[in-house]
C-alpha cells in the first residue's frame, strides 16, 4: 500500500508538467505559423484576401488544371477560407481541428503544384522566402494541430470551462 501511495504522489506532477509543456508547445506553434501565414507570407492569407476571389481564381486556381478549373470560384473560396479564416481560428483556438484540416488540404494541393505542375523541386516546398516557409512546412504544422489538437490555451477551452462552472 505504501508503494502505491508513493507512486500516486510522485508521478502525477510529472505527467502534468509534460502536459503543460505540450500545451505551451502547441500554443507557440499556433502563434508562430498562423501569424506567419496570415500576416507575413507574401502569398498568404491577407495577400489572397487583397487579390479577391476572382483574382485567386484567375491567377492560381485555373492554372492547376482538372478538377480545379471546372469550378474555379468554389475552389477560390476554399483557398481563401483555408489560408485566411482557418489560421485566424486556429490562432485563437476556435474549431482548430477543422481549420487544420482545411489548411492541410490547401497545402497538399500547393505541394502537388510545386512538385508536379511547376516542377520547382522539393526545396521549394520547404523553403520559400516570399512565404516565410514552404507549403510542406505549413502542411506538417497543420497535421500536428489536427492530430494533437490546439492544446488547453484556447478560447474554446475558456468558453467550455466557463459553461461548466455556471452549471455547477
Amino acid at each position: 500500500m505504501i508503494s502505491v501511495y508513493l507512486v500516486s504522489v510522485t508521478y502525477p506532477p510529472c505527467s502534468n508538467d509534460s502536459s503543460i509543456m505540450k500545451d505551451y508547445f502547441l500554443l507557440a506553434l499556433r502563434l508562430y505559423f498562423c501569424v506567419a501565414l496570415v500576416f507575413y507570407a507574401e502569398q498568404g492569407g491577407l495577400a489572397k484576401f487583397n487579390w479577391g476571389v476572382q483574382g485567386i481564381s484567375d491567377n492560381l486556381v485555373t492554372n492547376l488544371g482538372f478538377p480545379f478549373d471546372a469550378f474555379p470560384l468554389v475552389f477560390s473560396y476554399l483557398v481563401l477560407a483555408a489560408e485566411l479564416i482557418a489560421p485566424l481560428f486556429m490562432l485563437v483556438g476556435l474549431m482548430s481541428e477543422l481549420g487544420a484540416f482545411l489548411l492541410a488540404g490547401a497545402m497538399v494541393v500547393a505541394t502537388y503544384a510545386h512538385l508536379v505542375l511547376w516542377k520547382q523541386g522539393v526545396w521549394s516546398t520547404i523553403e520559400n522566402k516570399n512565404n516565410v516557409h514552404g507549403c510542406l512546412v505549413y502542411l506538417i504544422f497543420a497535421v500536428i494541430i489536427f492530430v494533437y489538437g490546439a492544446g488547453k490555451f484556447t478560447l474554446q477551452n475558456m468558453f467550455s470551462s466557463s459553461e461548466k462552472s455556471k452549471s455547477s
